[in-house]
């Protein structure tokens, strides 16, 4: 072999290691830039989740002391107070107590599922939560209804005697009860099962058999919402109507008269008082904890 030869080979070889070296370590700044890119990806999807998290925690502590505070208020006003101690105001003090039990009992736990994505509370508490949940939202429904029937008798019949305070009591106890039988199948179908996302995860759900599904669905729809509202919605235009009707004769609307002039005050007190309850406990409902039906 010539020198020239050897030259030419020695060169070739020279070429295709640097080729090599090259290739290599192209190979090694892209794994590097990949593994750079998907570093930054999961610290800024990090950064969105524990951004997440705190609004969470800041508008459910939000939530919490709201409701804890203006809750209790209204409860030891109608408590604390002999000359608030009819029907109507009975059913207020229901409606706090309704609320509170809500945050206190209910709100935490919706707060540890979206935060930790996870049901750790295990099969019991699962029923429990399901069952106060559905329990309160009925008790909310059934009392102002109540409240609801409670004015138009007041106003179509203000010379029969009103509705006691024990009267009214006995009624908050129906309802209660009334109220936890039909959250029942809430709590029968309600079940801790795990499921696989991006690891192992446990969900509290209510799961219906299929058949039954659209009829447990109907009869919640009807029973919490349309018979409730229907009712409530019937009887004010009744009081409207009956109030300003043109055919309510002298002495009746000098009895009411009589009575809206001595109760103003105390009308005023407990209007506020029920728009602040309502407004609370709606938004308690219509707060960021049911982003699923249930963890």
């Amino acid at each position: 072999m010539n020198p020239t030869q050897v030259i030419a080979n020695v060169t070739e070889e020279l070429q295709v290691n640097a080729t090599r070296v090259i290739d290599n370590v192209t190979e090694e700044l892209s794994s590097t830039t990949q593994s750079s890119k998907m570093w930054s990806s999961a610290l800024d999807k990090g950064s969105r989740i524990f951004a997440k998290d705190a609004l969470i925690m800041i508008s459910y502590s939000a939530i919490i002391i709201v409701s804890t505070f203006g809750n209790l208020l209204v409860f030891s006003i109608v408590v604390r107070n002999a000359s608030l101690r009819g029907a109507t105001y009975v059913f207020i003090a229901n409606l706090a107590l309704s609320d509170l039990l809500m945050t206190v009992l209910n709100i935490p736990f919706n707060v540890v599922g979206l935060v930790f994505d996870d049901w750790p509370f295990g099969d019991f508490m699962c029923s429990l939560v399901s069952l106060m949940k559905m329990t309160f939202v009925y008790v909310f429904t059934f009392t102002m209804t109540c409240i609801a029937v409670d004015r138009y008798r007041i106003i179509s019949k203000p010379l029969r005697p009103k509705m006691t305070a024990t009267q009214a009591i006995r009624t908050i106890i129906c309802i209660w009860i009334s109220a936890a039988i039909l959250s029942s199948p809430q709590t029968i179908f309600s079940e801790v099962d795990s499921v696989f996302t991006y690891r192992l995860l446990t969900r509290c759900r209510i799961i219906y058999p299929e058949n039954m599904k659209p009829w447990i669905a109907l009869f919640t729809i009807v029973t919490q919402y349309v018979l409730p509202l229907s009712v409530t919605g019937i009887l004010y235009c009744l009081i409207v109507a009956k109030v300003w009707s043109r055919n309510t004769t002298p002495a009746v609307v000098q009895i009411i008269s009589q009575r809206s002039n001595q109760k103003v005050s105390q009308q005023h007190e407990y209007d506020e008082s029920l728009g602040f309850t309502v407004i609370r406990n709606r938004a308690c409902m219509v707060s960021p904890r049911n982003r699923r039906d249930h963890l």
